[in-house]
C-alpha cells in the first residue's frame, strides 16, 4: 500500500489550505458490520484562498478533497466499503461540504483517515532486524470472543497503533532542506490553525457501564468513543511537530511524546502510555452452539 494511503490524496489541501473540517462517525454493530458517516467541508476562508490561487495561477477552483477523482481514490483506499449515499451542498455559514455514508460488512477490512507521516516505518527495521509493517493507516480491529462465565459475548475494538515509545526515528534530511521548510513554517502555521479532524466510534450500547473493564486509554461520552481528534489551534502550539509533518519526517520515542504533550486537546492513536487504546462492549446471549458454563 502506498505510503500516503488515504490521506495522500488529501494532504496537498490540508497543508496548502488548512481550512478544512473532516469528521467521521463510525457506527459499529454487534457483528462487526456498520456504517461510516463522513462529512468533509472547506471553510469560507479556504474557498477564498483557493479562488485566489485559481486567479493567480489558472488552477482549478474546486478543493482537492471535494473532487470526484479524489473521492474515488479515497474510497479505494478505505478498503472494503460501499457507498450508500453521497450529497454535496453549501451550508448556511458558507462552507462547501460533502456528506457520504459508507457501509461495511467487516470492520477489520476498513482503513480510516490518518496522517501519512508514519508510513516510513514500513521501510525501517527495528533493533531485532525485523521490518515493521505499520503503514500509517488507522485501522480498528474487531475481536469477538465468548466468556463462558456469565455467558457473555465480549466484543472488543482495538485501535491498531504503536505507542510513541515504539516508534523508531528515521534519518533526517540535510540541514539545508530542513531550513527551507523552516522558512515557510509560519505560513503553514497560519493555515493549519483552522484545520479540524475528528473520528469517533459509536458503540451499539447506550453507555459503557463498567469503565474500568471496558475502556482503555480512550475518551468516552456515553457510547461515543473518540479515537482521533485534532484541532489546528492546538496543533500549532507545537511548531516542531508541524515541521515534522510538513517534511514527512518523524523522530521516535520520547521526542514524539514531547511534541504531542505540547498540543493540548489533540488526541491520537499514538499514545505515550503503554497498553494501547481499546474499548469493549458486552451483551448477554445464549451460549453459542449449546455450550455450557
Amino acid at each position: 500500500m502506498k505510503r500516503a494511503l488515504i490521506f495522500g490524496c488529501a494532504i496537498s489541501l490540508l497543508l496548502v489550505c488548512g481550512c478544512v473540517d473532516i469528521r467521521q462517525d463510525i457506527h459499529v454493530n454487534h457483528d462487526g458490520s456498520g456504517k461510516i458517516v463522513e462529512k468533509i467541508s472547506v471553510l469560507p476562508r479556504g474557498l477564498r484562498l483557493i479562488e485566489g490561487m485559481k486567479k493567480r495561477g489558472g488552477g482549478g477552483g474546486i478543493p482537492a478533497l471535494l473532487t470526484e477523482e479524489s473521492f474515488q481514490a479515497r474510497k479505494a483506499g478505505m478498503g472494503e466499503v460501499e457507498v450508500e449515499s453521497k450529497k454535496e451542498n453549501m451550508t448556511k455559514d458558507g462552507r462547501k461540504e460533502i456528506e457520504t455514508v459508507y457501509t461495511f460488512k467487516d470492520l477489520n477490512k476498513v482503513n480510516f483517515w490518518m496522517v501519512p507521516t508514519f508510513g516510513y516505518k514500513s521501510k525501517i527495521k527495528d533493533g531485532n532486524g525485523r521490518t515493521a509493517t505499520y503503514n500509517g493507516a488507522l485501522k480498528l480491529e474487531f475481536i469477538p470472543s465468548y466468556v463462558r462465565f456469565g455467558r457473555l459475548h465480549r466484543e472488543t475494538i482495538r485501535i491498531n497503533s504503536r505507542t510513541t515509545h515504539q516508534l523508531v526515528g528515521q534519518p533526517f534530511s540535510s540541514p539545508t532542506i530542513r531550513q527551507k521548510y523552516q522558512r515557510v513554517l509560519p505560513i503553514f502555521l497560519d493555515m493549519i490553525k483552522d484545520l479540524r479532524v475528528e473520528i469517533t466510534v459509536i458503540a451499539p450500547i447506550e453507555s459503557f457501564e463498567e469503565p474500568n473493564d471496558m475502556i482503555g486509554n480512550v475518551r468516552v461520552d456515553r457510547n461515543r468513543v473518540t479515537i482521533f481528534k485534532m484541532d489546528g489551534r492546538n496543533v500549532i502550539q507545537s511548531p516542531g511537530m508541524v515541521h515534522q509533518v510538513l517534511m514527512n519526517e518523524v523522530v521516535g520515542g520520547g521526542n514524539l511524546a514531547k511534541h504531542q504533550g505540547s498540543m493540548p486537546g489533540v488526541f491520537t492513536p499514538w499514545p505515550s502510555v503503554h497498553g494501547g487504546r481499546w474499548f469493549r462492549f458486552m451483551k448477554t446471549v445464549p451460549a453459542p452452539g449449546g455450550a455450557k458454563e
